[in-house]
Order: C-alpha cells, then sequence, then structure tokens
C-alpha cells in the first residue's frame, strides 16, 4: 500500500533529525574540537612529562622557648677573725662566722685551762672582727677592760707579797712572782706557767726564750733574776 506523498516527506525529515541527534550524542563533532577545548590547571599538568612536578617546600622551623637562667646568687659568708690567748689550750687567732660569742671562740682554742677564771669572761658576749679575747689565770691581776662595769677588779696576792730578794725559779714561781720581774705582766706570766704545764719544767734559763712573747732582749733583763731548773 502506498503512503501518501505528504506522509513520505515527514517520515524521512524525521528520520534526518533522529539520524543528526544520535550522531551528536555520539560525539560527532568537527575534527580538532577537542583540542580547542580549554585544559584545567591539573590536566595541563598531567599532559606536560617534562614540567617540574615539585611543589614549593614551605618549612615552618619551631624554636624551643628562650630560656633565660636564673641570675646566680652570690651568696657573702661574713666572718670575725679575733685573738684568744691567755688560759686556754690553744692561743691563736681564729676565724669564725659572724654573730659568734665568746664561748665559740674559746671553743675554737681548745676550751679553758684548769688555771682559767672563767667568772671574769663574759662568755655570752658577741665577737667583734679583730677582739682580743684574754683569759687571766687563777690567782693574776684581771685587766681593767675585762671587769664589768661597776665591779671593783679582784685583789691581787701580789700586791701583799713582798718582792723576793733573790733570783726566782722558773718552775717554782707564782704567777704574781713572775708578774713582778720587770717587762713580764699578767700575759706573759700566764703564759711561762702555761708553758711548765704542757711542755714541762725549764731545764735552764735560756729555755724562757721559747715562751711566746719573751725574745733576747727582754731576756737580757731578765737572766740575772731568775733560775731554773
Amino acid at each position: 500500500m502506498a503512503l501518501p506523498t505528504g506522509l513520505r516527506r515527514l517520515l524521512i525529515i524525521a528520520a534526518v533529525i533522529a539520524l543528526f541527534g544520535v550522531g551528536w550524542l555520539l560525539g560527532w563533532r568537527r575534527p580538532g574540537a577537542l583540542e580547542e577545548m580549554p585544559l584545567t590547571a591539573s590536566q595541563s599538568l598531567a599532559q606536560a612529562p617534562n614540567a617540574p612536578t615539585t611543589r614549593p617546600n614551605v618549612l615552618l622551623t619551631i624554636l624551643p622557648p628562650s630560656i633565660t637562667p636564673p641570675p646566680t646568687v652570690t651568696r657573702v659568708v661574713q666572718t670575725v677573725t679575733v685573738h684568744v690567748n691567755g688560759a686556754v689550750a690553744r692561743p691563736g687567732v681564729y676565724t669564725l662566722a659572724a654573730n659568734s660569742r665568746v664561748i665559740d671562740a674559746l671553743a675554737a682554742a681548745g676550751g679553758l685551762l684548769p688555771t682559767a677564771t672563767d667568772d671574769i669572761v663574759n662568755q655570752a658576749a658577741l665577737l667583734r672582727d679583730g677582739q682580743q679575747v684574754y683569759v687571766p689565770t687563777r690567782g693574776t691581776p684581771v685587766p681593767q677592760e675585762l671587769v664589768p662595769a661597776g665591779q671593783a677588779a679582784p685583789a691581787s696576792k701580789a700586791a701583799a707579797t713582798v718582792a723576793p730578794s733573790g733570783p726566782i725559779n722558773l718552775n717554782r714561781a707564782t704567777a704574781e712572782e713572775l708578774d713582778s720581774l720587770p717587762g713580764i705582766g699578767p700575759a706573759l706570766a700566764a703564759r711561762i706557767i702555761e708553758y711548765r704545764q704542757k711542755v714541762g719544767p725549764f731545764q735552764r734559763p735560756e729555755d724562757l726564750k721559747k715562751v711566746s712573747g719573751i725574745g733576747d732582749k727582754l731576756f737580757e733583763s731578765l737572766k740575772e733574776r731568775i733560775t731554773a731548773p
């Protein structure tokens, strides 16, 4: 059965339109169209084989916090230097901590001798730098500077003793008899007695020069007034 001419033309036109539509869907486009499409940045990097692929490397350096060392504290230890002599075990110069007392100086010097007059020395007094701590021997005159204010100095037996007429024996003389010699005061008399107690009897008068504080000149003025043993 033959189709009418008009209907046949409409079917041909529809077929052509359908053919073009299918071709367009299948990518039937003019040559070179794909090459003219702009590429993205990622596509450009992927298609460039010789292009550098490294990226900028930004390093973030984290430094440790700055630690400031604490200031060095220098501790100044203050001291006092005193001279301890008289009736102590080890007379001499001693350096003690500041705020030390007389009792500390006496302990550093080995303590008191049995013949010491300890009741006249204020052992609780604070020490001063350069101070002399003198402990008198029992029976010897006490220096006025050691006597507490308002108290009379103990009377010395030497005041009531008649000076001996002959030479004094260094091994048997009392502190008062030694004090009566020219140039020998309470301090030297105490040292002579201390020498006898520690070293032993004097073997000859010249041994007196072994006592601290007695030199050749003083001995020359005493040698006619002393004897030993």
